[in-house]
């Protein structure tokens, strides 16, 4: 259930989500796991550490601090996983990639209450959730990495099923998968977001909005849709061209 990854220096930081539904329960039958992974050599890269929710160490064991880890986000020393099952941020120390331990998680089923994406930004992480009744972007101070908290949060329609975040400079950019939208949020104020002129919707361009990115120069924000406007298959294998598999379709 590899789902999210990073890179920093020679370590790629990568969240899975464990054992799904529909797949087999060996050889890994675990609920999420937190891997570093060698790159430095790059036709050969190798796991070097791995934090796994079914056997945390103390005091994390059995909180759930990466159940279903999807998303990873690097700042400095510090490693920010979502962890959506049991609505939380976890920080994790990785000034040692071949030993990296949990510093911090915070819980919050309200500001994260289905949280899949984080992206990093001076104190602040900003986190969204995949929740249709009330989708949220939310706003942690991480200022003091074991003990992170809230600072402000968001709701609105326009954030439904959001599903990735960047960030750059005053302004934080969502994709959002059941809204169809890329949403533009003001955080120049962190503890007060808001959304800023420039909501765009667009069941044409944007239908399942999943894949988000910003260029180097932050002028333009690329966003990738899996299925058309005309289609309302799930974004699911088969993929295109794979047996039984749809026709290449989709947007960026």
């Amino acid at each position: 259930g590899a789902y999210g990854v990073a890179v920093a220096g020679g370590y790629a930081y990568v969240a899975a989500q464990g054992l799904l539904p529909h797949q087999p329960s060996q050889p890994d039958n675990g609920t999420g796991r937190f891997d570093v992974i060698s790159v430095s050599n790059h036709t050969s890269p190798s796991i070097v550490a791995t934090l796994d929710d079914s056997s945390l160490p103390a005091p994390w064991t059995g909180t759930g601090a990466l159940l279903h880890g999807t998303a990873v986000a690097i700042s400095g020393q510090d490693a920010y996983v979502t962890s959506p099952y049991s609505n939380r941020l976890t920080v994790i120390d990785i000034s040692n990639p071949l030993s990296p331990r949990i510093v911090g998680s915070l819980r919050d089923p309200t500001a994260l209450g289905f949280d899949v994406d984080v992206a990093v930004q001076g104190k602040y992480a900003y986190v969204v959730d995949q929740s249709t009744s009330d989708p949220t972007l939310a706003v942690v101070d991480v200022s003091d990495p074991a003990h992170p908290h809230v600072a402000g949060t968001l709701s609105s329609s326009f954030l439904k099923g959001a599903y990735r975040v960047r960030v750059r400079g005053d302004f934080a950019y969502v994709a959002s998968t059941v809204a169809s939208t890329l949403t533009v949020i003001d955080i120049s104020d962190p503890r007060a977001p808001r959304l800023a002129a420039g909501v765009y919707d667009n069941l044409t361009h944007l239908n399942s909005a999943s894949g988000l990115d910003l260029d180097s120069t932050g002028r333009y924000a690329i966003v990738s849709s899996p299925s058309l406007a005309s289609e309302s298959s799930s974004a699911y294998p088969p993929f295109p061209f794979q047996t039984g598999g749809p026709t290449v379709t989709g947007t960026i």
